[in-house]
């Protein structure tokens, strides 16, 4: 755990270090960067739940870049290529998500180009067997960079007390 929160440290103190100029930002731009946020989460959910992992990738994790990490729920870090062909696996496994629901629970707004959300989330992954797997309480932290006016994840943690699996006959 401390070697995760290390690396985050590290890669926020990295980021905050390039650019050398930055002003105060005032409660009203924190403002618009959280609505910006929010509607970029609300984007992502939307298709998640239509199962649209193309869109997903190239709406919010288009950066190619060796800096990027996702960390999985079950602790496994992956890099950019091996999420990216994880996500498009994904319609290989799943016939839908179901009850997806998430609460942005905080942004930080690090700089005008630099923000952190905590969210919590629940799903429900209904894969082709028809087995269910129900994933009541999982909390993910993100880490966006404003690219090209438009905000990127650049690294993503999921932590989760594991799914419940529930066997459907459907």
């Amino acid at each position: 755990m401390k070697s995760k929160l290390f690396v985050l440290l590290r890669l926020v103190l990295l980021i905050s270090c390039t650019n050398q100029n930055i002003k105060p930002i005032t409660d009203d731009e924190k403002a618009s960067i959280k609505l910006e946020i929010e509607k970029f989460l609300d984007i992502l959910a939307d298709d998640f739940n239509a199962m649209n992992f193309d869109k997903t990738m190239s709406r919010s994790m288009s950066l190619n870049s060796s800096n990027i990490w996702f960390v999985t729920t079950k602790g496994k870090i992956l890099s950019y290529e091996e999420e990216v062909e994880a996500i498009k696996s994904q319609p290989n496994y799943f016939k839908a998500f179901k009850d997806y629901n998430y609460v942005v629970n905080q942004i930080d707004i690090l700089s005008p180009e630099i923000a952190v959300a905590t969210i919590t989330y629940s799903v429900k992954l209904i894969y082709k067997d028809d087995s269910i797997e129900n994933h009541p309480k999982t909390a993910a932290t993100g880490i966006y960079k404003k690219i090209d006016n438009q905000w990127m994840c650049i690294y993503w943690h999921e932590s989760s007390s594991g799914p419940e699996e529930v066997i459907s006959n459907n």
